[in-house]
């Protein structure tokens, strides 16, 4: 018995040695490898080196998500135009007469807004009595915070068209979130 533990030991040290030199004959050479030129060639009578390649790795660094749309949308297929929120506060800031419109559940109003919006929950069917107290000749902006297809602020938007406003926009992803992170006002 003690000497078959000796074979297997033996075997296996023997197993080991020759995987590693195997691997040692795989594993790629870092020396320059000579090629022979033509036996006729007499210009250059010792072989021509080539040094290996080296590998280059590039690491490609993740770029922060931007928190504002760019500047020039083009119209999605639900055909409201979409505004940014640079677009906005510039308007804002040079005091157009805008009115904007928060598409959110009123809930989410009270909890923080655009300052100076009116709250404007989304309906599946907006009526002439929700648009009283509205101009719908002045520059309407809605939003809401949906996601990137905005699509209570851009619905609410539509059927303000359908019902006669010319100039609507709705304030592009990610809007009131983005309005926000920026510390634009807000109430």
């Amino acid at each position: 018995m003690n000497i078959m533990k000796k074979i297997s030991r033996c075997a296996f040290l023997i197993i080991v040695v020759l995987l590693f030199f195997s691997f040692e004959a795989c594993a790629p050479t870092t020396k320059p490898v000579p090629i022979s030129e033509p036996e006729d060639s007499q210009s250059n009578p010792s072989p021509t080196l080539i040094e290996p390649a080296a590998i280059t790795v590039t690491v490609v660094e993740p770029t922060a998500i931007p928190t504002t749309a760019p500047v020039s949308q083009p119209t999605p297929s639900d055909g409201v135009e979409r505004i940014t929120i640079e677009e906005l506060k510039t308007l804002m800031d040079r005091g157009e007469s805008i009115l904007i419109l928060d598409a959110r559940p009123r809930d989410s109003y009270y909890l923080g807004h655009i300052m100076g919006a009116m709250s404007f929950p989304w309906k599946p069917k907006l009526t002439l009595a929700d648009t009283e107290e509205i101009s719908l000749s002045k520059l309407i902006v809605t939003y809401c915070d949906c996601g990137p297809g905005e699509a209570d602020g851009s619905d609410v938007a539509r059927q303000l068209m359908e019902m006669g406003a010319t100039n609507v926009k709705t304030l592009a992803h990610p809007s009131i979130e983005g309005w926000l992170e920026l510390g634009y006002p807000s109430q």
